[in-house]
């Protein structure tokens, strides 16, 4: 398979030439590949749940166009749909209401809630909605290898190991502080059986994991705290900004370039950030330089321990 990708095409025309061994060429569009299989994802969860038409009718209209945001209004909506404007609102009322969508004001609406729950139905653990939101839309951007989107999504849309998930989880308990040796093999079942299962509710965990620091025993009352029914998530107050500052330390992480570099430039809101959720990276020294030293010292260190205790939880879980 080769691909060509001449400044007179546009990345949403982008094709590839398959060459099968009895010498037959196929062009495919990669976006069509890419777009397609997320809406076959996307329809059968949608008949996996229990819905009125005129709820159905709405999700149809939003993953057809293969976007996680929609600024339409209710009369767009009505026409487009050709429901009237009262039956739209009722509908877009149902679903937030059932956790499906986000609304923000009059237009805009967030597909996010459903494209979770929809990974989590799958058992595709190995990609966020986020990620797979910026492989979705990548075709809208301007890029070089557009090849590597459809491997990528390909690998992460398919994947059925935990791994990624439980990465996430280790890493905020040890930036937390919590003390690996304290965890048991029965603690480490109980935690892998939550997030295989399909109702885990990410942010539920990690905002127990981050709030369990101050507590003794930490991995077990984090699990206390994701099992009490009256444990309420703050998700924009507190789990939002959680994610944003995981999401810098995995880009820190994902980059080439030597952690130390990276951190160049940081401002007194970025070591702000991190100190507010973890407490590892917590570092009082005189100069900025030093301080910038030890956090990316304190990084590296704390991604080994990562690995080291997601080996054991693999272990122990024989995944």
């Amino acid at each position: 398979m080769y691909y060509t990708f001449p400044p007179e095409v546009t990345a949403k025309e982008f094709r590839t030439r398959i060459t099968e061994a009895n010498g037959r060429n196929y062009t495919v569009s990669i976006p069509a590949i890419i777009h397609s299989l997320f809406r076959g994802l996307a329809f059968e969860y949608l008949a996996s749940l229990n819905l009125k038409p005129r709820e159905k009718m709405l999700l149809i209209h939003f993953i057809d166009k293969c976007r996680f945001t929609s600024d339409e209004t209710t009369r767009e909506l009505a026409k487009k749909t050709g429901m009237s404007r009262q039956t739209v609102i009722a509908a877009l009322q149902s679903l937030e209401k059932e956790g499906l969508i986000d609304r923000q004001g009059e237009a805009i609406i967030d597909l996010t809630p459903y494209v979770g729950k929809m990974l989590r139905y799958k058992q595709l653990y190995d990609i966020y909605p986020k990620e797979l939101a910026e492989l979705v839309q990548f075709f809208d951007r301007t890029e070089q290898d557009p090849v590597m989107p459809l491997a990528a999504f390909i690998g992460k849309v398919f994947s059925f190991t935990p791994e990624a998930p439980l990465v996430r989880f280790i890493r905020t308990c040890l930036l937390s502080g919590f003390d690996p040796d304290g965890l048991t093999d029965e603690q480490i079942a109980t935690f892998t059986g939550i997030i295989e299962s399909t109702k885990y509710d990410d942010g539920r965990m990690l905002q127990a994991a981050s709030m369990s620091r101050e507590f003794p025993s930490q991995w077990q009352r984090t699990l206390e705290f994701y099992e009490d029914g009256d444990f309420k998530v703050q998700n924009k107050e507190y789990v939002e900004p959680l994610m944003n500052a995981l999401d810098k330390i995995e880009r820190i992480l994902s980059t080439p370039k030597q952690v130390q570099d990276f951190l160049v430039g940081e401002r007194e809101g970025f070591y702000k950030q991190m100190t507010t959720y973890f407490p590892v990276l917590d570092i009082r020294v005189a100069g900025d330089l030093e301080r910038l030293q030890k956090v990316a010292q304190r990084i590296v260190e704390t991604e080994e321990r990562v690995k080291m205790l997601l080996k054991k939880f693999m272990q122990v879980a024989e995944l």
